[in-house]
């Protein structure tokens, strides 16, 4: 305890010194104060939760090579891979819509500082190779260390399906 009777975690350790004879001269007691290690851990893990759990399919894929570090349930649900299958995948993997060449002109903005991220529509391919539509906003961590994207993944076959319906509704008026 610190002064205050405010409890702290800590970490102690033992260690001995010996005499040349090998005998056990003194012991060295050393406590190290973890508390706010521990603090630090337990939202870090908080926040891994919240974004595993969100209903948004969310996605950080390496800045350099591109394959995807974090890939929360929603999306690894929605796409119908493992989180290893994933971990070998990059973007372009699941956006059939994109080239190696169209990909890097859409995050070119971001990787160049001019914009704070990107929103655009494209398709996902999931594992089975059926299709489905989503709304992406993209974002480039450059204090990350290695930089990372992160995306943000709106499913909206949805809305695509209402929008469907009301302009075949205005056909017919």
């Amino acid at each position: 305890r610190r002064a205050g009777d405010v409890m702290i975690s800590a970490l102690q350790s033992v260690s001995g010194i010996r005499r040349k004879d090998g005998s056990l001269e003194s012991l060295i007691f050393t406590l190290r104060d973890v508390t706010e290690r521990n603090r630090a851990e337990r939202e870090l893990n908080r926040l891994g939760r919240i974004i595993d759990e969100s209903p948004n399919e969310m996605y950080m894929f390496d800045a350099q090579s591109m394959r995807f570090t974090v890939v929360n349930a929603s999306a690894r649900r929605n796409l119908g891979y493992t989180t290893e299958e994933l971990r070998t995948l990059t973007p372009l993997d699941i956006k059939p819509g994109f080239t190696p060449e169209s990909f890097a002109l859409l995050v070119a903005p971001l990787q160049a500082g001019k914009r704070e991220s990107i929103l655009f529509e494209t398709n996902h391919r999931r594992k089975d190779a059926s299709l489905y539509p989503v709304e992406v906003r993209l974002h480039l961590s450059e204090t990350s260390v290695p930089p990372i994207f992160v995306a943000i993944i709106q499913d909206i076959s949805a809305r695509r399906q209402f929008e469907s319906r009301m302009l075949q509704s205005e056909k017919l008026s």
